[in-house]
Formats: structure tokens, C-alpha cells, sequence
């Protein structure tokens, strides 16, 4: 629900009240969309890489690759909500900050910025299945895979019609509005501080 509230000096503000669930899709969808759109053999990627007339598949190959070793590394390490949604938040903002640096000329940055933010994507994506399970009630887990999906192609889409019919950085640009709107999503989830979130 979205209603407006007032504050001092009679300004008003944006209120969007959502539980758990609808945030944990919104966030997944803007992020998934990001990571469709851009390092997992994205369009954006591809149009940029073909305006400097480079080959992508090497670094896509390597980004793919370090995405499932996140996956992984996550899975192993990070075990309560409170580490799931910090190791979110620093890996959206590095995503940022990561994919920023494709608006400079082709350099070892291009890689460097792609291969570590696959990876902690791959953490991301892992991390976000703590919301997906607190957050969702067993028998609608599916629905709410299925909604995520939906989301992030339309997202993605949207995405790749920029980069392709406009120009690769209009393209880039909006994956990163899509981040920044995970980002403040993101911030809003529950942290499990006051005690353990069940898993259903």
C-alpha cells in the first residue's frame, strides 16, 4: 500500500507499506533484472561490448563462472538474516559502483568490475532465499518464484529495448536505477535482530 504522510513544516513524504513477501519480490526483481540485463550474458553487456567492436565472451564466461562460486560461498558462510541482508546491501552497492565503471573506454577495470560483481551477486541471489523462506508461506513459495520471474523479464526487457533501440548507455544507466531501487528496498527488509525469523 503507498499513502502519503505528513511531517513537520507540512511536508508530506512517501510511505510504502509492503511485508516481507512483497518486499523480497520487488527487491529480487529489481536485482534479478540488473543481473539478466547486464553480466549473465546480458544485452546491455553485449551492446556495449559491441560499440567499442570488443568480444564479451571471455569476460561473460569468467562472470558466469564466479556467479555459481558465490552461490556457493554464501550458502556455506552466511547463516543468519542480520548477515544475509548486510552481505545484500554491500554486494547492491558494489553492483553500483561496478557496473559505473562500464561508462569509461574498455580497460582490466571492465573485468575486474564484472568478475567481482558476478560473484557477489551469486552471494546476493543466495542471501535473498532467507526472505524467500521466512517471508513466503510454503505453498505459495511458487507463486512468489513465479512473480519474481515475471518482474525481472519485463525489467529486463525494458532493459535491453534502451541499450539496443537507444543507446548501450541508456541501457546501462537504467540497470543501475534498477539498483539503486534494490537498494532502498532492500534496506527496508527485516533483519531478524529481534530473534529468529521460522522458516516455514
Amino acid at each position: 500500500m503507498v499513502w502519503l504522510a505528513g511531517g513537520e513544516g507540512g511536508k508530506f513524504f512517501l510511505n510504502i507499506n509492503m511485508d516481507e513477501r512483497r518486499l523480497s519480490i520487488v527487491v529480487f526483481s529489481l536485482f534479478f533484472s540488473w543481473l539478466l540485463a547486464f553480466p549473465f550474458e546480458g544485452q546491455v553487456l553485449y551492446a556495449l561490448a559491441d560499440s567499442f567492436r570488443i568480444d564479451p565472451h571471455s569476460m561473460i564466461f569468467g562472470s558466469i563462472a564466479v556467479h555459481v562460486a558465490g552461490l556457493f560461498f554464501c550458502g556455506f558462510l552466511i547463516k543468519t538474516m542480520k548477515a544475509a541482508r548486510r552481505l545484500m546491501l554491500f554486494s547492491i552497492v558494489f553492483c553500483i559502483l561496478g557496473t559505473g565503471v562500464f561508462f569509461f573506454n574498455p580497460s582490466v577495470l571492465w573485468n575486474i568490475a564484472l568478475i567481482s560483481g558476478s560473484f557477489l551477486a551469486g552471494g546476493c541471489v543466495a542471501a535473498w532465499g532467507f526472505y524467500f523462506k521466512s517471508g513466503t508461506p510454503s505453498n505459495e513459495r511458487i507463486k512468489t518464484a513465479a512473480d519474481v520471474l515475471i518482474y525481472s523479464n519485463i525489467l529486463m526487457i525494458m532493459m535491453n529495448m534502451a541499450a539496443i533501440h537507444l543507446s548501450p548507455y541508456a541501457g546501462l544507466g537504467l540497470s543501475m536505477l534498477m539498483l539503486g531501487g534494490a537498494f532502498l528496498f532492500a534496506a527496508r527488509l527485516p533483519c531478524g535482530c529481534a530473534g529468529s525469523v521460522p522458516v516455514r
